[in-house]
């Protein structure tokens, strides 16, 4: 549950009686332990070290993340969605993908290497440059490697991106799937 309010002191009290309220009705109990407190970034270290003392919970600076998606309230750079990367990447690790036939390859890259950043580009922009790497992570693992160096491609990706009918291998451009699954929003 996420609470919204306006950081004064005597707001302390009305949060504390809807806390109370809240467990009362639902037979719920705050774990103090779980709890977190954030702060706008201009408000005051004063100020927000005397509403963290009054409601006993930890203060911190960024509210992490939700569902695996992160919680934003900063610029979003690159780096707030490399984890996106580390876990492509952690799952190549796994594959001998020199073992694999290119039709393997395509297979593995489609359904599993695509997959994992849908769930967080159904909620979140993402940046061109992570959509990019995570192409250029699924372009080398199709291609293969030798070496650390990517091997020759045997046709352009923006081939390989068109519809099977139109005589590609229906990968998505990430970007705009991205920005088709922002639409709904």
């Amino acid at each position: 549950m996420v609470l919204f309010a306006e950081a004064f002191v005597d707001q302390v009290d009305v949060v504390k009686s809807t806390l109370d309220n809240f467990c009362a009705t639902y037979g719920h109990k705050v774990s103090v332990s779980k709890t977190q407190i954030c702060f706008s970034s201009n408000y005051s270290v004063d100020a927000s070290e005397q509403i963290t003392s009054m409601f006993g919970f930890e203060m911190v600076g960024d509210l992490g993340k939700y569902l695996g998606v992160p919680l934003l309230h900063n610029r979003v750079t690159a780096s707030t969605y490399a984890f996106l990367l580390d876990k492509i990447r952690a799952r190549l690790q796994g594959w001998a993908a020199n073992t694999l036939s290119i039709a393997g390859r395509i297979t593995l890259a489609k359904a599993v290497l695509q997959a994992i950043p849908v769930y967080v580009m159904q909620s979140a922009w993402l940046p061109k440059r992570i959509c990019g790497e995570i192409e250029k992570i699924i372009r080398r693992f199709v291609w293969g490697s030798k070496d650390g160096k990517a091997s020759v491609s045997l046709v352009s990706w923006k081939v390989m991106q068109c519809s099977i009918d139109d005589g590609g291998l229906d990968f998505k451009d990430i970007y705009q799937h991205n920005r088709a699954f922002l639409m709904k929003i």
